[in-house]
């Protein structure tokens, strides 16, 4: 079973958007959210290929068909 996020997927979209606008850095920002940097730059990563759905909580396990 997984830990469930202290950081709410809002938090974790604005965190994101403001470190690739150059807001804020990445090292200001786990800081602050109280992540590791190794985290917050699997959530860029996401956030850069699947959008803020990327980021979002998902109470659900991932399905794939047999084909992928």
């Amino acid at each position: 079973m997984g830990r469930k996020s202290i950081v709410s997927d809002q938090q974790k979209i604005k965190a994101v958007t403001s470190y690739l606008n150059g807001k804020a850095s990445m090292i200001s920002l786990c800081n602050k959210l109280q992540v590791h940097k190794s985290s917050f730059q699997k959530w860029v990563i996401r956030y850069k290929s699947e959008g803020e759905a990327g980021l979002k909580h998902s109470s659900k396990n991932t399905a794939y068909t047999a084909e992928a």
